[in-house]
């Protein structure tokens, strides 16, 4: 019994957590989504993964900053990848892009820094948004 006690809790955490395929988020029915590092969207003609770098300069919480800072991060889309920012801006980056007809704009980036110093890109959750041209 105790040999296979093991085995049935590996069996367990692997039901439990499925397949990559499982974590895929179809956001043809969902527009506005989230995406954990690494995960991926499917939007019909395109795919859309968070993956590359962060470059993340907010202000954290617990500080009073003169400037509030910014939030860059890369995105996979097809063979290409992008960067989207916020806040929205110009000079230093845009917070959406065109990927044939249709517009994916970057939300929200969680988490807010709260002390100075990294934040591991496994703990970064993206709010994007998918919508007609």
């Amino acid at each position: 019994m105790w040999v296979l006690f093991p085995i049935m809790l590996l069996l367990a955490a692997c039901d439990h957590w499925g397949s990559p395929e499982d974590n895929v988020i179809d956001c043809t029915a969902n527009p506005v989504f989230t995406l954990g590092y690494g995960d991926t969207a499917d939007c019909g003609d395109w795919s859309v993964t968070f993956t590359g770098d962060i470059e993340d300069s907010r202000c954290p919480t617990s500080v009073t900053c003169i400037w509030a800072g910014r939030v860059d991060v890369q995105l996979q889309l097809g063979d290409d990848l992008i960067s989207l920012g916020l806040p929205d801006s110009p000079e230093q980056g845009r917070s959406r892009d065109t990927v044939g007809n249709q517009v994916i704009e970057l939300l929200e980036v969680l988490p807010v820094p709260v002390v100075a110093g990294e934040i591991p890109k496994k703990d970064y959750l993206i709010k994007l948004e998918v919508s007609a041209l």
